[in-house]
């Protein structure tokens, strides 16, 4: 079995845990930036209403990436 093979082997293996049909995971994978959302969250002090800054007076913020459509759905299984 060469290398090629084994990796056909193993991604319909992985679709099938999953659930999902090989090509919708192809496409997934050769279009991963599509699946993916930036936001970006201010971190609030509680003791006060506040934003939280650090020493040099930059307000504290928290970069988030959630997943979003298929790519979700493949995370929930």
């Amino acid at each position: 079995m060469n290398s090629l093979q084994f990796k056909r082997n193993e991604l319909k293996k992985f679709c099938s845990l999953v659930g999902f049909d090989t090509i919708n995971v192809q496409n997934i994978v050769q279009n991963l930036d599509k699946y993916y959302y930036e936001r970006i969250e201010t971190k609030i002090d509680k003791n006060q209403v506040n934003q939280k800054k650090y020493k040099d007076g930059t307000i504290k913020q928290r970069i988030l990436r959630p997943s979003v459509e298929e790519l979700k759905n493949c995370a929930k299984n």
